[in-house]
């Protein structure tokens, strides 16, 4: 028995010195963190170049991993000590254990099933060296699913203050994966002033895969491909269709909001076929959201509790804190009857669809469609709709109606355009035709609706369009248009085409009226659709 102890002991004790067995059957001493380094003589290392724009001691210039049975071993070399500034440092590690990127923290190229955070200050010493792991039952944009596991084995140096390279070390065990088994991982740098220097995604055959093109490549998968009906948009991520339809309008260049939330312009279509798309143009990377690789470590003391305890053998998570997401949003409230007091209100109108595009590092996460059930004052059933982007413009298929737009950054910004209101007149219900007689109506001296207002903003003033506003009695529809100067008939025409949105084939256009000069007389000429290709 005493025998059979002291056994246990020595193995125990002589963990650091296990030899294993590596490729080429030569046997080399296991990392110990014990802040010599020696033993990393041999292991392949990736350099990462020197970068004069950040602080030296957040430079990564070299990493290296080695793994075991039984450990998984980083070395990381930054240019300048790395944990000697007053306010902190903090090396982070994002570990894809099993291979996907489809469980786990979305990283571009990862899906990061743990995380290591190794924090120091001011003596070059480490502080605290912990192991986080997601809980994937949580949004996979979602900084607070990770939980804390175990401290882990970290060294920067074996003298104080002059270290320029860190080791640390996880039991595979902790985060279940075998040593013949491929992994993932990033390792940045970051300081307390979000200065940040970060590694491509490496595996463990020292492939690196580009932040640029592994978002390019999920791109490609997470956009739609809907070709456009008649002369509708193709939502394609391909924006050149859309200046053939020409309907811009510019939204103001903010201050004091990020890029990627700023819009810089915006447009609405309804084609032919009566499908109605959108567009929208920010100042930076639409949907770019955050990393979150830049911010201080979660733990900074010498020790600390864990967010995941054991009992019974299974694992019990003892603490949820809130979502911090890292993804931007993107609203659109459609108002489809055209009137403000029915549902959700929203930017002075009453939407009855809600658009909600959600994203990060500039790829589409989510696009969904929901409808406002009025009678039980929420939303309701939810579809997906077909939406793409590039670096800063998206497309998306929607609904028809009055709109309004504003983007949500991760940090809360927002900007907001102000609401699209076409207002719909209705029509009384009279005759078979809706033909109202030859009668010679008289102009209606005030109650008049204001339908549009345009403002002073081209050259030709007699033809510049400042308001349009609406009257209606029981037997006419009035239409007046103001422009900057009296219209000169005899060398321009004001015209108006009606769309009858009770046939339920919204953008279609069903009569028109325009003003005619054929000889030394002024007319008025109305016009109705009776086939594919004629106005009568």
């Amino acid at each position: 028995r005493i025998s059979a102890v002291a056994i246990l002991i020595a193995i125990l004790l002589g963990a650091g010195w296990i030899y294993y067995q590596m490729g080429d059957g030569a046997e080399k001493e296991r990392i110990r963190i014990d802040g010599s380094f020696d033993d990393w003589s041999g292991t392949d290392t990736l350099l990462d170049g020197s970068d004069d724009t950040i602080n030296g001691n957040i430079d990564i210039i070299e990493t290296s991993i080695t793994i075991d049975n039984v450990y998984t071993s980083f070395l990381v070399k930054t240019r300048e000590p790395m944990f000697t500034p007053s306010d902190g440092t903090t090396i982070r590690i994002l570990i894809d254990s099993d291979n996907t990127q489809n469980t786990g923290y979305y990283y571009p190229g990862m899906g990061a099933d743990y995380l290591v955070e190794v924090y120091g200050e001011e003596t070059g010493f480490v502080s605290t060296a912990m192991l986080y792991t997601f809980d994937d039952s949580r949004d996979n944009g979602d900084w607070n699913g990770f939980f804390s596991l175990t401290n882990i084995e970290a060294n920067s140096t074996s003298a104080e203050g002059v270290s320029t390279a860190l080791e640390l070390q996880i039991a595979n065990f902790d985060m279940g994966i075998d040593a013949r088994d491929g992994i993932k991982y990033v390792i940045s740098a970051s300081d307390s002033s979000k200065n940040l220097d970060i590694t491509n995604v490496i595996d463990l055959s020292r492939n690196e895969y580009t932040f640029e093109d592994s978002v390019s490549d999920r791109r490609e998968i997470a956009n739609s491909y809907i070709k456009g009906q008649l002369d509708g948009i193709d939502i394609d991520g391909v924006f050149t269709d859309w200046n053939s339809v020409d309907q811009y309008k510019s939204d103001s260049d903010d201050t004091g909001i990020e890029d990627n939330t700023d819009i810089l312009r915006f447009a609405n279509f309804t084609d032919k076929a009566g499908q109605t798309f959108y567009y929208l143009n920010t100042e930076g990377n639409i949907l770019e959201g955050t990393s979150f690789t830049d911010k201080d470590a979660k733990n900074k003391g010498s020790s600390g509790g864990f967010d995941i305890t054991l009992g019974d053998g299974i694992d019990e998570i003892k603490y949820n804190p809130t979502v911090l997401s890292n993804k931007d949003q993107i609203f659109i409230f459609i108002d489809t009857d055209y009137d403000s007091e029915t549902g959700f209100s929203a930017g002075g109108i009453g939407a009855e669809k809600f658009i909600l595009i959600e994203g990060h590092y500039g790829i589409i996460d989510s696009s969904t469609m929901k409808t406002y059930v009025e009678i039980a004052q929420e939303w309701g059933s939810e579809v997906d709709v077909s939406a793409a982007n590039d670096d800063d413009e998206i497309e998306i298929l929607g609904d028809t109606g009055n709109y309004y737009i504003y983007i949500k950054s991760w940090n809360h910004d927002v900007d907001k355009i102000e609401a699209e209101i076409y207002n719909k007149v209705t029509l009384p219900a009279e005759g078979d035709d809706g033909a109202k007689g030859n009668d010679d109506p008289t102009l209606p001296s005030s109650g008049w609706t204001l339908i549009v207002n345009d403002g002073d903003d081209i050259a030709t003033d007699d033809v510049d369009i400042t308001t349009i506003h609406g009257q209606q009695d029981g037997t006419h529809l009035f239409i007046k248009i103001t422009t900057v100067s009296a219209v000169d008939i005899t060398d321009s025409t004001l015209g108006i085409i009606i769309d009858d949105v009770s046939t339920g084939a919204s953008g279609s256009y069903e009569a028109a009226c325009a003003s005619e000069r054929p000889t030394t007389t002024n007319y008025g000429i109305t016009y109705k659709w009776v086939s594919e290709v004629v106005w009568i």
